[in-house]
């Protein structure tokens, strides 16, 4: 049932308006209204003078056009909403490792809060200083098969380090994406592998809504459970306008960018986190990293897999001072492609 207000009441308030009106309705209203503001972002990117100025990097301009100013609890019983989402597919990955013992504890705690541990052989045993305990964590998720997790390829790196990096590929095409494979003890259930549906494309996802979903580290407890927003695929302008300044980090990350979708954190999730600072606020979005990505296509009329995060990024508005946060992911196309040339690391 659809209460009170009709899209054509919507567009005729500020979208700000609209949510606070539809908040306390059922999600028949709320639907129409995230449908509004979904659609005027879309609108507003493809302005010729909006897209123009955000091809050449203008980050101002992307803020402006791509706002849907809802948080992921207003989508709760919509079409759009992510939850489902988050209890079924992110993981978190541990590792633990005590100075001077030969093994390793590895755990995998799924979506229900069930854990599945192990010791097994750890890559690095003396490197952990006398008398100290070893520990990190990471987003992950399965994909394809029951035994195959991914995460960021920067997560694997830390959890289970090898000499030389199986992924050489991947790291000259500036993709961050590892995979690991898990012995039957690890595997997942079947309900908790997300598949490819090889009709999606970039193009599907660029302009879309987007519903990143983590299991989220205990280390990192400003960490965000669930961000929706606009997706953005950057050209070269951008990326580089996006990019750190220091030297070589600034090419290496807009060759990353490049290979990436960029999706800005509402400022309404920014008011709602806590009043944290714009360091917290970085190191939220980047928690987000090895988490799943998935798109909401209207020709679907549901979410489908998007593509897997590696960072986020704190921008301040000096003429503003609000702090603009991001989170970037890989697209599926990259996704795959990556995919097709790692060399899965082995937990055994």
């Amino acid at each position: 049932m659809i209460e009170n207000v009709s899209e054509k009441d919507a567009s005729t308030l500020s979208l700000e308006d609209s949510i606070r009106e539809a908040s306390n309705k059922g999600p028949g209203t709320r639907e129409i209204v995230a449908d509004v503001a979904i659609k005027s972002a879309q609108h507003a990117l493809a302005d010729r003078g909006v897209a123009t100025a955000i091809r050449n990097g203008d980050l101002n301009a992307l803020w402006r056009a791509s706002r849907v100013p809802f948080l992921p609890e207003f989508l709760a019983g919509t079409k759009y909403d992510p939850a489902p989402l988050k209890e079924q597919y992110p993981v978190l990955i541990r590792a633990r490792l005590i100075h001077g013992n030969r093994d390793a504890e590895v755990a995998v705690v799924d979506s229900r809060g069930s854990e599945r541990a192990k010791s097994v052989m750890s890559y690095r045993p003396n490197s952990v200083p006398k008398g100290r305990i070893w520990s990190a964590e990471a987003n992950g998720f399965y994909f394809g098969n029951r035994y195959s997790l991914v995460s960021a390829d920067h997560h694997f790196e830390i959890l289970f380090p090898i000499d030389e990096s199986p992924n050489i590929l991947i790291s000259q095409a500036k993709i961050d994406l590892s995979v690991l494979d898990v012995p039957e003890e690890f595997a997942a259930r079947a309900d908790q592998v997300i598949w490819d549906d090889a009709t999606v494309t970039n193009s599907d996802i660029d302009s879309n809504l987007v519903a990143i979903v983590s299991k989220g580290t205990a280390s990192n407890r400003a960490a965000w459970r669930i961000v929706v927003g606009i997706a953005h695929k950057p050209s070269r302008e951008l990326a580089n306008a996006f990019a750190p300044k220091d030297g070589n980090v600034t090419k290496d990350m807009a060759a990353t960018l490049l290979n990436s979708f960029i999706t800005l954190v509402p400022a309404v999730q920014l008011d709602s986190s806590n009043n944290l600072q714009s360091t917290e606020l970085l190191a939220a979005s980047r928690g987000m990293s090895g988490s799943p990505v998935f798109v909401f296509l209207e020709r679907l009329g549901k979410y489908v897999f998007a593509g897997t995060t590696w960072g986020g990024g704190a921008l301040q508005d000096f003429n503003t001072g609000n702090v603009r946060v991001s989170i970037v992911f890989h697209g599926i196309e990259e996704f795959r492609r990556a995919l097709a040339e790692t060399l899965p690391r082995q937990l055994r």
